[in-house]
Order: structure tokens, then C-alpha cells, then sequence
């Protein structure tokens, strides 16, 4: 509007001023407001293809894949496989989108973090001898909207927040 930006993030508008400033209902930390900023700058406005990539597939995927297993699909897998009704919960207030039969997982949610940036998040329960099995997908078209060390913070900010809202969402039992 010629004084400030204004993207949807999260299910919520997040406004860049033209002074710098950042303002939303959500929190503008820096695992959000940075990724903001490089879609901002570098996104190519390229349209999701609907092709799911994990995040090894992504071209620097593999240098960053343990630093991602720890800080993303960990917390996450730990929300899910212990508080699976708060964690569809947490993806609904962030306007995930329920997809059917995804991936064949029992919990499967797109989330659109950013304009043209989905996420598919599954989770399959445990069967039989298998351990439960979680994982983060994304677009094939992510970078060219989104720089890696963006997506990277995106989604661990993702797996810190979640982890966050289960310890104030859920009593601690006394000893």
C-alpha cells in the first residue's frame, strides 16, 4: 500500500513497514521475520507443483540434514507421537489444511508458512514391530522461492514453537 508489505504468514497478515519495522498477531522472532524478509526479496513467484521433496532432496539438503533432524524432526515426531490431538490442533490454528491419505500416513497436514511455501507434515502411528515414523516434506518448487538457510529456520522455528506451546498446553503432573 506504499507504507508497508503485507503477506500472509502463518493463517496470519505480517507486515513489513517501510521503515523496517515488523508487526503481526503472531510473534516476529527471527526464525519467521528472516525467511519474511529473503521471500520478500528473492522469491521467484514460482506456483507449487504439488511434488514432494524431503529434505535431503534439496539441493544442500545433505550438509544440513543432521542439524535439521535434531532441530525439526525430533521436536516435531516428539509433539505427534505424544500429543497427536494438540498437534493437528497446533496445525489448524495455523491454517493447515488436512490432506487425505497422503503419503498413506496417518496425520497429514499442508501448511503454507509463507505465500507459495507449502509444507506436508506426516505422521505414521506405530504397527506391529514398526516404531512410529515422522516427516517434513516440501514443495520441489521451494527454492526458488526460499533460500536454504530460510528454510531451515522456517521450519526448526516450526519444531521450537510447537515443542513451546505443548509445555504450556499441557498441566505438569506433581510428583
Amino acid at each position: 500500500d506504499g507504507k508497508k508489505i503485507t503477506l500472509e504468514v502463518l493463517g496470519e497478515n505480517f507486515h513489513v513497514h517501510a521503515d523496517g519495522k515488523v508487526s503481526s498477531r503472531i510473534h516476529t522472532n527471527l526464525w519467521v521475520t528472516i525467511p519474511v524478509l529473503a521471500y520478500i526479496l528473492y522469491a521467484s513467484g514460482t506456483s507449487p507443483k504439488g511434488e514432494w521433496l524431503t529434505f535431503r532432496d534439496l539441493q544442500y539438503g545433505m550438509s544440513w540434514y543432521g542439524l535439521f533432524e535434531q532441530r525439526c524432526l525430533k521436536p516435531l515426531k516428539h509433539v505427534a507421537e505424544n500429543y497427536s490431538g494438540l498437534f493437528v490442533d497446533f496445525l489448524e490454528i495455523f491454517q493447515g489444511q488436512s490432506i487425505e491419505n497422503e503419503l498413506q500416513a496417518d496425520i497429514s497436514y499442508i501448511l503454507y508458512p509463507l505465500p507459495k511455501v507449502p509444507i506436508l507434515f506426516c505422521y505414521w502411528e506405530p504397527e506391529e514391530e514398526f516404531d512410529s515414523k515422522f516427516n517434513v516434506y516440501f514443495d520441489k518448487t521451494i527454492e526458488d522461492n526460499l533460500n536454504m538457510e530460510s528454510i531451515f529456520s522456517l521450519t526448526t522455528g516450526l519444531g521450537t514453537m510447537f515443542e513451546a506451546l505443548v509445555q504450556t498446553h499441557v498441566p505438569k503432573t506433581r510428583k
